[in-house]
């Protein structure tokens, strides 16, 4: 069981190590991580949320914002309509099946018309 975790340990070093000689071999910017196909870089600098939210509104434009309203609007409006047309569906549901329900009680019942 200890040779077991003196190999892990072993090959975890010699993994950081290789880790490290990576680093240091490496410029700032040709750092990059490797995943498969993928290629990612590494950050060299701290990035900060105010940092992160002052790129993306430097991105967003004007124009963007009528094109989100416009396709929220779409969005709405085609939801709009799917649940009127569920909502019509259940009323008709519904109004059969009082519909039928009433018509079975008659034929059970036919006395209780002429009774009353």
């Amino acid at each position: 069981m200890t040779d077991n975790i003196e190999n892990q340990n072993s090959e975890l070093t010699d993994k950081i190590s290789e880790l490290e000689s990576l680093v240091k071999n490496n410029s700032g910017q040709d750092r990059v991580s490797v995943i498969g196909d993928q290629i990612i870089p590494i950050l060299t600098e701290l990035v900060t949320p105010p940092d992160f939210d002052k790129s993306i509104d430097d991105e967003i434009q004007p124009d963007d914002d009528q094109k989100y309203d416009v396709l929220a609007e779409k969005v709405e409006q085609k939801l709009s309509s799917e649940l009127d047309d569920i909502v019509n569906l259940l009323e008709g549901n519904l109004k059969d099946s009082i519909m039928h329900e009433l018509h079975d009680q008659i034929k059970k019942d036919p006395n209780k018309k002429s009774d009353e």
